[in-house]
């Protein structure tokens, strides 16, 4: 198709009695560069008469000085321009002569845009997503991607199960070859954590997540190995290493038991304390009664050190039988979908 002929058309412009005198001076430059552009435009010199339309558009935006602007850029094969010149011709068209080509130009934009349309490739990590493009429902296809695209923003839409859709706004460069990277990050699993002590506190690999306070604790975690202690004053720390896929939920029943009490570690250290003491008596009575042949001592030698294994012997049943429980998990698990 060949290039439209320049417009050798007057601007048109609307005056109205109480128009400042800068809107005249504005007017009045724009017609005159106008005038200058088709003057150029008929001699063959489409640089000039570019430049031309260019300053009249600077004093007052107009269609026709768009479209002819559009006509000229076409000759100097400078497509990307031209573009935008005809899509603005399109945009500002009101006259009734105007709208008449508006068919005609939208042809020769999608003319241009196929011919300023650039290769793009699309990847990510990891690959095999799958794209969409500009808000269309039908995909495009999967990651990594080669797309023939017109210049322009675009907007690409990139899913892939069990990992975060990431969508963005990138601009197509005309007959420019580009490669746009996403990245879609691994969706977190769910964690629900269940106390019996209100104002427990969690802990997931070593940052401390939040406070169970009157029923339960939800937070999301990240897929992978974690581990995850629910600690309390006064209390044993319950511990748990889970496996978290992603969008898995995950339960976790927490029971947690008390620690020994202060009087208890005395009474065990005193029974402890006290059996160490007979037995180092009865060792240094011992060795004086062998010393001696006195076999009155080695009676009492016999007597203490019985002593002394009867306070360990109490120590050890007196360890056992007030040992708390130990603190448990119970996990949940509902598998992603």
């Amino acid at each position: 198709m060949s290039a439209p002929r320049v417009v050798p058309l007057l601007l048109t412009f609307a005056i109205v009695a109480t128009s400042p005198a800068a809107v005249f001076a504005d007017e009045n430059k724009a017609r005159a560069e106008f005038k200058q552009g088709v003057a150029a435009a008929r001699r063959g010199q489409f640089g000039v008469a570019a430049n031309h339309y260019r300053k009249s558009l600077r004093y007052k935006p107009h269609a026709r000085t768009y479209f002819n602007l559009g006509v000229v850029l076409e000759e100097l094969k400078q497509y990307g321009e031209a573009l935008d010149a005809y899509q603005n011709f399109v945009r500002t068209a009101i006259a009734k002569r105007d709208r008449v080509q508006v068919e005609e130009i939208e042809a020769r934009i999608a003319n241009l845009r196929q011919r300023l349309a650039a290769l793009v490739v699309v990847t990510s990590e990891p690959g095999g997503a799958t794209v969409y493009v500009d808000g269309s429902d039908r995909a495009a296809g999967t990651t990594p991607l080669k797309l023939s695209l017109p210049p322009g923003p675009h907007t690409m839409r990139l899913t892939m199960p069990r990992r975060q859709p990431q969508e963005k706004t990138v601009n197509v460069e005309p007959e420019i070859d580009q490669t746009f990277s996403f990245t879609l990050g691994e969706v977190h699993g769910s964690l629900s954590i269940r106390s019996n002590v209100a104002g427990s506190s969690v802990v997931v690999d070593k940052i401390q997540v939040g406070t169970i306070e009157d029923s339960e604790l939800e937070r999301e975690i990240m897929p992978g190995e974690r581990r995850v202690i629910v600690r309390a004053a006064g209390y044993q720390d319950a511990t748990e290493t889970l496996v978290v896929a992603p969008a898995e939920t995950i339960g976790m029943n927490v029971t947690l038991a008390r620690q020994r009490s202060t009087t208890s570690w005395i009474v065990l250290g005193s029974l402890s304390g006290a059996s160490l003491v007979a037995t180092a008596v009865a060792a240094v009575l011992g060795v004086q009664a062998e010393q001696d042949d006195d076999t009155s001592l080695a009676r009492k030698v016999d007597v203490v050190g019985g002593t002394a294994a009867a306070l360990g012997a109490a120590a050890v049943v007196y360890y056992f039988f007030t040992r708390p429980g130990d603190s448990k998990i119970e996990v949940d698990r509902v598998p992603a979908e």
